[in-house]
């Protein structure tokens, strides 16, 4: 059941609703949910959205009067261009942009306020999965334990970790070696943000130990046959 979908159903004048998310002092679509039709005011909130512009959002001014760890759920609404938009924070980080037509902002609203604190109480706690990775920190984290498990490495050193906004992931670029002696490993990782899952690993191969003992064979050789040619020639 996702809540986007829900909150669309409450009422036929809501045309568009976005679920948002707070990173990096930007927010991004999560998820929406839209009839057909929706309208010019969805497009430009969507566009608006998309490009990290959100100018409806910086128009209102308002949204500064949540309060993210109140108990009372605040909505804030304003008409804009030939549509009303909606807006209400349902956790500390995320919050709903609700898109409406004109005509049936005041009923939309009226449905709203009745509707959704119950809606948000049921479904808010499983919008977001427990292994969430928010900071880089925490990526670094996830990643230094499960290198140093997959690959028996006793030192683990990360050198970048980015987010990937359009796949909502974390690359992570490091290095790894088994013990103090031996050569490091260069290694990458990816780190699902949503759920902590490590989704890719990759690792260059191990130094193979061939040319090694090839050049050792060489030098025993060449030892034992100076060896011989001096004995042959003490000899004679």
């Amino acid at each position: 059941m996702r809540l986007t979908d829900e909150v669309l159903a409450l009422h036929s004048g809501i045309l568009k609703v976005f679920m948002l998310e707070e990173r990096d002092g930007k927010l991004l679509v999560m998820e929406e949910a839209a009839k057909p039709g929706n309208g010019k005011l969805a497009y430009e909130i969507d566009e608006s959205l998309r490009s990290g512009a959100l100018t409806p959002l910086l128009i209102l001014g308002a949204a500064t009067e949540f309060n993210k760890n109140s108990s009372i759920l605040k909505l804030v609404g304003f008409l804009y261009a030939n549509g009303g938009v909606f807006f209400v924070h349902i956790c500390e980080d995320r919050l709903l942009a609700i898109c409406t037509d004109a005509s049936r902002f005041h009923e939309a609203m009226q449905t709203l306020n009745g509707a959704l604190p119950s809606l948000i109480r049921e479904l808010a706690p499983h919008l977001r999965s427990a292994g969430y990775v928010k900071s880089a920190e925490g990526a670094e984290e996830i990643t230094r334990t499960y290198v140093a498990r997959a690959s028996k490495a006793s030192q683990v050193s990360v050198d970048e970790v980015t987010l990937n906004q359009t796949r909502r992931m974390w690359e992570i670029h490091g290095s790894h070696r088994s013990a103090a002696l031996t050569r490091s490993r260069k290694f990458q990782l990816q780190l699902d943000a949503e759920t902590g899952a490590v989704i890719g690993f990759t690792s260059t191969p191990r130094p193979s130990l061939a040319p090694l003992f090839a050049g050792i064979g060489v030098v025993v050789g060449t030892l034992l046959f100076l060896i011989w040619l001096i004995s042959s020639l003490t000899r004679g």
